[in-house]
């Protein structure tokens, strides 16, 4: 996994300011939180064999892109865009 910043402008940064590989039989789960802003998830790899990804988008308007084949649970709302293969996507309650 590698987590990077993104400028005002929509620019990722060259280097991640995060960076780890989880391994199956260490990491059942990784949960993603947006936290605020508009949010990018683009995730790719066989993870269907391994750890279960969760990503639970924020308030604003996110975008996430999925490019696996399973394994990858999506907790958002219809306000942000979502491309996936198979879709895996869990509305959170309105207040």
């Amino acid at each position: 996994m590698q987590v990077y910043a993104i400028s005002k402008q929509g620019n990722a940064n060259d280097s991640p300011f995060y960076s780890r590989t989880f391994k199956s039989g260490e990491t059942n789960e990784v949960r993603l939180f947006g936290l605020g802003a508009e949010d990018v998830y683009e995730v790719e790899g066989d993870i269907k064999k391994g750890t279960l990804i969760r990503i639970i988008g924020g308030n604003d308007k996110d975008s996430i892109v999925d490019n696996t084949a399973g394994g990858v649970h999506i907790y958002d709302d219809n306000n942000n865009f979502l491309k996936t293969k198979i879709l895996y996507v869990f509305k959170c309650c309105q207040n």
